[in-house]
C-alpha cells in the first residue's frame, strides 16, 4: 500500500496490504509457518485426547449410515463393507447431474463423473449424514 507498487496508496489502510494466494498455494507462506505448526499442535492434541479409535468408531458409523441410506436403485456401493471404513464410495449414473444439488445445499464431498466418495469427520453428525441421504435421494 504504499509508491512505487501502488501508485495511490490508501491513507486509512496500513503498509503492508496483503492477500493470500487462491488455492493451495495460500498454505505455502514462504517461511516457517508458525500458525501451521499451531494447527498441528492443536491438532495432535485433539486426537490425542479424544482417541483414534474414538475418532475412526464416529466416522466410520456415520459413513455406514450413508451407505444403508442410500437408494441402492441409484447409487451402487463400491466399498467393501461399507461402515467398517470412515470413507464409502459409491457409483451412480453420470447423466444424474449432483454438483448442483449438492452445492445448492452446501454438501462438501468428492464427486467425480458417476462416482461419488464421502467421508464423514468428527465435527459430522446424524443430521449431516441424513441431510445428505435426503439431498441425494431426492
Amino acid at each position: 500500500n504504499y509508491r512505487p507498487w501502488n501508485p495511490t496508496p490508501d491513507p486509512e489502510v496500513g503498509d503492508f496490504l496483503t492477500r493470500p494466494p487462491v488455492g493451495a498455494r495460500r498454505f505455502e507462506p514462504g517461511h516457517v509457518s508458525y500458525l501451521g505448526y499451531c494447527a498441528v499442535h492443536e491438532g495432535l492434541r485433539f486426537i490425542r485426547e479424544t482417541g483414534v479409535e474414538t475418532l475412526a468408531a464416529h466416522s466410520s458409523r456415520l459413513a455406514g449410515r450413508v451407505a444403508e441410506g442410500l437408494d441402492p436403485e441409484r447409487y451402487e456401493t463400491t466399498s467393501p463393507d461399507p461402515g467398517s471404513s470412515p470413507i464409502v464410495a459409491f457409483r451412480f449414473d453420470p447423466e444424474l447431474d449432483l454438483i448442483p444439488r449438492l452445492v445448492e445445499n452446501r454438501i462438501v464431498v468428492s464427486v467425480g463423473r458417476g462416482s461419488l466418495r464421502v467421508s464423514p469427520a468428527w465435527f459430522s453428525d446424524e443430521g449431516d449424514v441424513d441431510h445428505l441421504v435426503q439431498v441425494l435421494n431426492a
